[in-house]
């Protein structure tokens, strides 16, 4: 008798909990004033640009109160001509390059004053006054971290431009310049001196607060195009620039590169400092297939002087072979094909360069349209979103005239400065910028539940680390967009693993900025089960069984349905992030294979809510006239690579024939057996790994999934349950599914083995050849014994014939096998890749399909993904045979296109516990003696080996039966005895003398 077993699955589809934060402020913009004047009866000549000012901060900190000390600041700056008064302090180079002079700046007090630092920086020979503006924050208190904080502005010619970072120095080496005119004199100490702090651990530091941001209507704006008429696949170009007295080329640029690559590309070349380089496009048909690059040349070493010298010229562009590139090819037919030169027919790639602006002091001084030149020169920068109002006063008698400047979504922005031609320089011309209005930003703090203080400009990562020391959160991510003019951003939070419709993060703002604010909505509802589901047995449902029933109420409403009798409920505790669970079924006394419990869930909520009862064990009574059918699941897609991204036709039935002769032409039996799609199994499996040493290479590498035509998105070869599920639900056909994931399993060929409960190894089964060593197996290999996997223990020392067991996380600790014991048990290996099992719970198909598996892309190149069903362990029975008989059985699989051919068949015979001996007689033959005559039973009971007799002095047999007895063949007052071999060979009666 075997009990029937069912699995009852409640589940949803998984939806994650979706919450926006968002931080906002007034909208108020930055409006600045530039004023060009001259004093009465002067005169105003020449041209003038305004431009974004380079800003470093200089921050001193330390953990307690400075006394005492100073440092020097080195300034590096770019020279473009080859003349110097510096001597050694210039970089060796030839023409072409771009050559670097370092001065340094007297020891500078810790405590000075924003005066004394601006003083000291412009007080370098190759500096002047007014080149760099200063302003300080902090008063050395405990608040400020003991320190100060120095905003350094470079405003004038001589540092117009993106320049080098400020490098503190315990050390002033600029003695060589204490005689030089002009400036104060210089300490002429060698060391500046020492910090006193108690805690010994003073910082000095410098940072760029606008890297690249350093631009203005004196940049020089070259464009970079590259297109195509058709979509490319290979191409390389060089760039070449003649500046600083000579050519400099740049390595081969890929034609899809980043921002980021053509810029370090360019920052390579010799005679180029610095540029700040923007891509668009898409490489898509309205791109022209390929991308436009705005190259800002930033550099100080690039910039235009007062004198209208070092305009860079127009980049030179050198594609493919000329450059000594990879030439540009696209596919035609999956072949490579050269672009302008196989293709023909009008099909063309090329890079093209133009020059934008070519920066300098073009603004003129009396006549420069407000609106027609200064406001599209200023929005041609990327950090200028547009202006708004942009409008000029009336002439004085100077010509003088105020223009203001309004910049609508640019929140705070950097005071311009102005920089003047040389014959602006020579009037008696002046100009200078005003900030009218600051643009309202954000700026402090806020905290999302008990988190730590979060910056208003926290990045993704920041927000999902506080996050993560959050009680009852969870895993997160984060995704962020912005920021607003006002710096604002939106944080996207998805909960990964929170269960069900959570509550609203809890938002605390310490933010700063006029009407700054901080908001939290929630974008999308998790999703959780509610409500309640019955079951049906033959027509009768149960009461209402809730979604998170318990096993006791489950076996109370399944025990009141008429025949279902007793059972037992069990449950693995587990439970999804939507409430889902599985209860197991145990029919206790129920007779035989039982109709599978029907769902009902028309009281179920949740999203996707659904009820799958699945067969774990298949009923059976021991009548003898029964078959119990297993066989391997058809595998449904192929399992090498599918290499025009479809499977063939998945298996619908397996039909079964029997029959008492070979030729199947006696009396045939058809039995047929329709395939469930609702758990699939999808295995990954790398042959050219196995054996490896070790076992620690696992296919890598992404794969895609199907489903009624639709596909997911790219899986990783190592892919979690929940991705695999997210990206199953994310497919139009299946509402709700659940994964689970485990090591991928491979027949290992020849070893079949006996296992033992208990015993820390299995060996190879009796009548076997394993050959384990001389096959390749090695300690740490990943095997599966009878479905849970284990490791061959570190003690494994070469044995043909015997593998210890280890844990799976550790093979240095012994094992023994905790399974039911099975003699000639086939072994399994690792595939070296994952197996996911796929229960498919609510699809919008008609009915549940097959999955599919396109082409993957996945390493090593014989790496394999294979769908199937489970194998059928005894799912069906074959019932009404005559016990005892031999029958042969072959079986066919369908599919939409017809029939398999027939496997090889296969001999059975139904077979039954024997019944009782009959004609008993019993016989005084002595004193001591007896002697008891029996014949075989009269039911049909095959060929019985052995027949048992026992006597005992008692009618209960309670001496023979009795727990450790020792009632055998010579036992006194009882006994129990087998007869077997010849003394049941001739013709019965059998007889035994006790």
């Amino acid at each position: 008798h075997v009990n029937e077993v069912q699995a009852i699955t409640v589940a949803a589809t998984h939806v994650d909990e979706v919450q926006v934060v968002t931080t906002t402020a007034d909208y108020l913009p930055e409006v600045q004033e530039v004023t060009i004047s001259a004093p009465e009866d002067g005169t105003i000549a020449g041209n003038f640009s305004l431009r974004f000012p380079e800003v470093q901060v200089i921050t001193i900190t330390a953990g307690a109160t400075i006394s005492s000390g100073s440092y020097s600041l080195n300034f590096t700056k770019p020279i473009v001509d080859a003349t110097s008064d510096s001597g050694d302090h210039m970089k060796d180079g030839a023409d072409g390059e771009i050559k670097y002079e370092t001065q340094s700046t007297r020891c500078i007090s810790f405590d000075a004053t924003a005066a004394e630092v601006e003083a000291a920086i412009n007080a370098l020979p190759m500096l002047t006054t007014g080149d760099v503006s200063v302003s300080r924050s902090g008063n050395g208190g405990a608040s400020y971290d003991f320190g100060y904080s120095f905003t350094v502005s470079f405003v004038g010619a001589n540092v117009a431009g993106n320049v080098p970072l400020l490098m503190p120095s315990k050390y002033n080496s600029t003695q060589l310049y204490a005689d030089l005119p002009g400036g104060e004199p210089f300490n002429l100490d060698s060391r500046c001196t020492e910090f006193d702090v108690a805690t010994q651990d003073e910082s000095v530091k410098v940072v760029s607060i606008n890297d690249g941001d350093a631009l203005g209507t004196d940049t020089e704006i070259q464009k970079v195009d590259v297109f195509a008429t058709a979509s490319i696949y290979q191409g390389q170009y060089k760039l070449k620039l003649n500046h600083s007295g000579g050519d400099a080329f740049s390595p081969c640029i890929e034609w899809d590169a980043t921002a980021a690559e053509v810029e370090s590309a360019l920052e390579n070349m010799t005679n180029v400092d610095s540029v700040r380089v923007e891509r668009s496009g898409a490489a898509d048909y309205d791109s022209k297939f390929g991308y436009t690059y705005s190259i800002f040349f930033d550099g100080h070493g690039m910039m235009v002087t007062p004198e209208g010298f070092n305009n860079p010229d127009t980049l030179e562009v050198l594609m493919g072979t000329e450059g000594n590139c990879d030439s540009f090819a696209t596919i035609v037919n999956g072949v490579l094909m050269d672009f302008n030169g196989e293709l023909g027919g009008g099909q063309q790639a090329n890079v093209t360069s133009v020059t934008v602006d070519d920066g300098g002091y073009d603004l003129d001084a009396i006549t420069a349209n407000a609106m027609g030149l200064v406001k599209p020169e200023l929005e041609m920068l990327p950090q200028v979103a547009s202006l708004i109002g942009s409008a000029q006063s009336l002439s004085d008698y100077e010509l003088g005239r105020t223009i203001t400047l309004t910049f609508e979504e640019n929140g705070s922005i950097q005071q311009l400065a102005c920089g003047a031609s040389e014959a602006f320089e020579d009037s008696d011309a002046s100009c200078s910028v005003e900030t009218v209005v600051d643009g309202n930003v954000l700026g402090g703090t806020f905290l999302l539940d008990t988190s730590d203080a979060l910056p208003f400009d926290a990045t993704e990562l920041q927000v999902e680390t506080a996050l993560a020391e959050v009680w009852d959160v969870g895993t997160v991510s984060v995704s962020r967009s912005g920021p607003t003019p006002q710096l604002g951003y939106d944080w996207t939070i998805t909960f990964i693993d929170a269960e069900g419709d959570r509550p609203l993060l809890d938002i605390t703002s310490s933010l700063t900025g006029a009407g700054a604010s901080a908001t939290i909505v929630e974008a999308t509802q998790g999703n959780e089960l509610g409500g309640s589901f019955t079951l049906v047995y033959d027509n009768v449902a149960t009461g209402a069984v809730s979604f998170d029933a318990s096993t006791a109420d489950l076996e109370t409403l399944l025990e009141a349905v008429p025949g279902v009798s007793m059972v037992q409920v069990t449950t693995d505790s587990v439970v999804d992030t939507e409430g889902g669970r599985t209860w197991t079924v145990t029919f206790l006394d129920a007779a035989g294979d039982i109709k599978a419990l029907a769902p009902e869930t028309y009281a179920l909520t949740g999203a996707g809510a659904a009820v799958t009862v699945v067969e774990v064990t298949k009923g059976s009574e021991a009548l003898g006239d029964s078959l119990a059918l297993s066989w391997p699941a058809p595998v449904e897609c192929s399992t090498s690579q599918v290499t025009k991204g479809a499977c063939g036709s998945p298996a619908e039935k397996v039909i079964f024939e029997l029959d008492t002769a070979p030729n199947f032409k006696a009396d045939p039996i058809y039995v047929e057996y329709e395939l469930d799609y609702t758990v699939q199994k999808v295995l990954i499996n790398a042959a050219s790994l196995a054996g490896i040493a070790y076992e620690n290479y696992a296919a890598s590498g992404v794969f895609q999934l199907g489903y009624a035509g639709a596909e997911t998105a790219y899986l990783s070869a190592q892919a979690s349950p929940i991705e695999v599920r997210h990206a199953l639900e994310a497919l139009p056909g299946i509402t709700a599914a659940s994964v689970s994931r485990d090591y991928g399993g491979r027949v290992l060929e020849g070893f079949v083995v006996d296992a033992v409960y208990g015993y820390p190894f299995v060996k190879c089964a009796s009548g076997e050849t394993c050959n384990f060593y001389s096959s390749g197996v090695q300690m740490n290999d990943l095997i599966r014994v009878e479905g849970e996997w284990y490791r061959v223990a570190t003690s494994y020392e070469a044995s043909e014939s015997t593998l210890p067991l280890a844990k799976l996380e550790d093979s240095s600790v012994a094992l023994s096998y905790t399974g039911p014991t099975k003699y000639g048990s086939q072994l399994y290996g690792w595939s070296n890749g994952f197996e996911w099992t796929v229960t498919l719970h609510s699809v919008t198909t008609d009915t549940i399909e097959m999955l599919t598996s396109p082409a993957h892309s996945l390493a090593p190149a014989d790496t394999s993904v294979s769908i199937s069903l489970p194998d059928c362990d005894g799912c069906l029975y074959v019932d009404g045979l005559t016990p005892f008989t031999q029958y042969y059985m072959r079986a066919q699989t369908f599919n939409v296109l017809g029939a398999s051919d027939y496997a090889n068949h296969i001999a059975v015979m139904p077979k039954a516990i024997p019944g009782v001996p009959t004609d008993i007689e019993v016989e005084a033959v002595s004193g001591t003696q007896l002697e008891v005559f029996f014949s075989p039973p009269t039911s049909p009971s095959g060929d019985i080996s052995q027949y048992t007799v026992q006597w005992d002095t008692d009618y209960t047999f309670k001496n023979v039966e009795a727990s450790g007895s020792d009632a055998s063949c010579w036992t006194s007052g009882y006994g129990s005895c087998e007869v077997e071999g010849a003394a049941i060979a001739g013709t019965p009666p059998f007889s035994y003398v006790m």
